[in-house]
């Protein structure tokens, strides 16, 4: 073997190390955030077409038949979008969107608070969508895909901010 096939040898050689590093540290950051919102939801929030931000209201649904677009149960009670804003080209929502799919914006075991589901972020590519439930007075967002909750509180902060300036709220 001569020297540059040697030289190259080590070239690929630090290029595969470099991409299995890669890969491991990105299944570590974001195993946990799949798990909660499923694989199809994640990557819906990593990169969709469209992002609504909705308030949400609560809903009497006796009577009435559950719509899956507009409406969505949480333990028992039925939450309804009130007003809504596209905010896939606002200011602040695709750093909002990559905090939402890395484990380190969450705490996996949130208590002692009673949430108030009072937004949603819904992620859509075509016919496919994915919501984001978020409790802004426990800090808490909720995955209709594991029916669990978790805390958001270290970017709890800059969600609301952003969502004040969309909906003043």
């Amino acid at each position: 073997m001569n020297r540059g096939q040697i030289v190259i040898a080590c070239i690929f050689g630090i290029a595969l190390v470099a991409v299995t590093f890669s890969l491991a540290y990105r299944y570590q950051q974001t195993h946990d955030v799949v798990l909660f919102w499923g694989p199809e939801a994640a990557q819906l929030i990593a990169s969709p077409n469209r992002v609504e931000l909705w308030k949400l209201e609560p809903c009497d649904s006796r009577g009435e038949e559950v719509s899956q677009n507009d409406r969505f149960v949480i333990d028992s009670k039925v939450y309804e979008a009130g007003e809504r804003r596209d905010v896939t080209q606002a200011p602040g929502f695709l750093n909002a969107r990559t905090a939402l799919t890395l484990n380190r914006s969450f705490e996996w075991d949130p208590q002692g608070c009673e949430p108030i589901w009072s937004h949603a972020l819904v992620f859509s590519h075509g016919e496919e969508t994915a919501r984001v439930v978020l409790s802004m007075n426990c800090e808490w967002v909720y995955s209709l895909h594991s029916n669990k909750a978790a805390s958001v509180a270290s970017i709890a902060e800059g969600l609301a901010r952003l969502f004040k300036e969309q909906l003043g709220s």
